[in-house]
This record gives C-alpha cells, structure tokens and sequence, in this order.
C-alpha cells in the first residue's frame, strides 16, 4: 500500500525516512522544508510498503500552470510535474526487492501520479543508492557526471587519500594558526551569508545559486540534521561551509570563500578538518558532490584532490507519465516560443 506524508508530519516523515535510508539528510523533513520556502514547491514522501519490503520516494509538486508559458492556458491546480528536490533523492528500497513487490510499487505510484495530474517526472538519483539500476525499466535514465566522496575510515587514510598539492595547501594556511571549528551564532551565520553572495558574485554563478536569507536561516534551524564550519584567522571568518548530516554520511551543501584568502586554500584546510570531525563522529561517507560541468572543471579538480580514490557515479532518470498532454504542452510551448526547443532539456515544455 502507498502511504502519503506531507511535512504536517514531519515526525512520522522522520522517522520513516531514518528507518529506510540511513536518516540521509537529503530526504530529512528540515532540509525538504526549507527547499519548499525556497522555491515554492509542494514536497510529498511517498511510502509503500509490502512482505517486510519498504520503498520511499520523496518528489516535489511544481504546478505547470505557473509556468509564464502556460498561466493564461492552463487552470490552476490540475497538471504537474514532480522532480527530486534540490540536491539528490529518487526511490530508495529497504529489503530484498522481488520482481512481485516492485511490479505493484509500479502499478501503485504510476496510478497515484497519472490521478493526481502528474504529466512528467525528472530525478537526480542519489550516487549512494543503486536505484538507477533497480528501476531502468522505468526511467530514461543517463550518466551525468562522477561525484568525489571523501572515505571516513580513519584521519589517517583521510590524509593519505589527498593528493600531495592538497596536503601542501594545508600545510602552509596551518603556518597562520588558522582556527577552524562549527560555528553557532546568528552572527557567523550572517558573515558566511554575505560571504556566500560574495562567492556567487564572484564566480558569475547562475540566479539559481542565489538562495534567499530566509532559506539559510530556516536550514539552520535544523540544528539536528545541519552544521556550519568555517576557518577563521585572527577572528575573521575567510571561508566557511553548510554541512548536511545524516546516521552514515554527511554531505558538503553550500560553500564561500573570501577571495582576498584565495591564494592561502581555505577549503583545502576547512574539508579535511570536516572530514576528521566526520571521523571522530563516526560517519563513513563525506559526499562533496561533483563540478559545475563535469570532470574538467576547476570545481571538479579540486574535490578529487581531496580523495583520488573517491570517484561515484551520478545519474539522472526522465518518465513522461501522460504522453498525449506532455506532447501537447511542448507543441504549445514551440509555437509560443515560434523557435525549435532544446532536445536535451527536459520535460521539454520547461525548455
């Protein structure tokens, strides 16, 4: 049967979310609740559960009838289509999946989604969960790009995974006694926002990196679930990072630096401090995500320096549930646009 949960229940949400995926912050009700101030949409846990096999999904609600395309086309309210939430998710299956159990999972989340007006659905698969190779029969589903992981066995192989030009960085900024530690206050808080627009401004990052105040405030309310570090030097803060934990792994989120530090390597120092504090804690995994673009990029370069050994793999998986109204959403797109619509964008009609 497919159970429902909204974050009215975040306590049963929670707690479902920890029996089955290892409390990973990605599917927490804090996280889930911050991204839905953020970016509007409406976050749902899907739970289904049969013969002592659990499977969860959490997928976001985007009502396309708020698309500037289709506003004065569509009613409010009756065509959506569902995407992963910021960051990474897609089904997770606790138990020995049967070809049984996961045909009626099927049956039950594909009526679920076609009655309650679902046309497509877009997933960013999580790189810690094999769901991309347990439900290829229904997404389109194709490689992205590799994501770095630094492995948390101990502070030794820590260091020892590191290149040698990041164990170099390290050990010059250690020459001016940097501090780096979880920082607490609203204060600091404040400084590592205006640092992270700093950064963005810096990098010409796209508007989607530009979260509102609002959503770091609300993250950090989950005191549980999310942490703060930053390197400090003679009190002043140069870079810091938000940190997204779970029971097994932490996640780096989001991350500024003072360009005036540049050329001492912050981030060199301030992840693998991260990574021992993830040590002593008892994590396994500190998942640092992949580049802007791929694997030549800067970003890309410096996360694998911090862990050559830790390469994984990152997918994504497409599903038109509704073809007749996803074709003729895209073909009222095209002649509103009156040009051709990228075919690598998807669901095209957002293109």
């Amino acid at each position: 049967m497919l159970n429902i949960i909204d974050l009215h229940k975040s306590e049963e949400w929670d707690k479902i979310v920890k029996e089955n995926c290892y409390d990973d912050a990605y599917y927490q009700s804090g996280y889930i609740y911050a991204n839905k101030l953020e970016f509007g949409e409406t976050p749902l846990l899907l739970h289904f559960e049969k013969d002592d096999i659990q499977i969860i999904n959490i997928v976001s609600f985007r009502d396309i009838s708020e698309n500037d395309e289709f506003k004065e086309i569509l009613p409010k309210g009756e065509f959506f289509d569902i995407t992963t939430p910021y960051g990474y998710g897609g089904i997770i299956v606790n138990g020995n999946l049967t070809q049984k159990v996961k045909i009626e999972f099927i049956k039950e989340y594909s009526n679920f989604l076609k009655d309650h007006g679902v046309i497509s659905e877009f997933v960013r698969f999580h790189p810690f969960y094999e769901t991309p190779f347990q439900f290829g029969d229904i997404y389109d589903i194709e490689y992205n790009r590799k994501t770095v992981y630094m492995d948390l066995k101990d502070e030794e192989s820590l260091w020892g995974n590191m290149k040698s030009t990041s164990r170099n960085r390290i050990r010059k900024i250690q020459e001016r006694n940097p501090e780096v530690k979880s920082l607490t206050s609203k204060r600091y808080l404040k400084q590592f926002i205006d640092l992270y627009y700093v950064t963005m401004d810096k990098n010409n990052a796209e508007n989607s990196y530009y979260f509102s105040e609002k959503y770091f405030e609300e993250l950090m309310t989950s005191k549980d679930q999310v942490e703060l570090f930053g390197v400090l030097i003679d009190g002043e803060l140069i870079s810091g990072m938000i940190v997204l934990k779970g029971s097994e792994s932490i996640h780096y989120h989001l991350g500024a630096t003072n360009p005036k530090y540049y050329s001492l390597s912050p981030n060199n120092l301030l992840f693998y401090e991260v990574g021992k504090w993830g040590v002593r804690k008892g994590y396994k995994k500190f998942h640092l995500g992949g580049g802007h673009s791929g694997e030549n990029d800067g970003l890309f370069r410096f996360k694998k320096s911090m862990n050559k050994n830790g390469l994984i793999n990152f997918y994504i998986g497409t599903k038109v549930w509704d073809d007749h109204s996803y074709e003729k959403l895209t073909k009222i797109k095209k002649d509103r646009v009156a040009t051709e619509l990228s075919t690598n964008f998807f669901p095209a009609y957002r293109a």
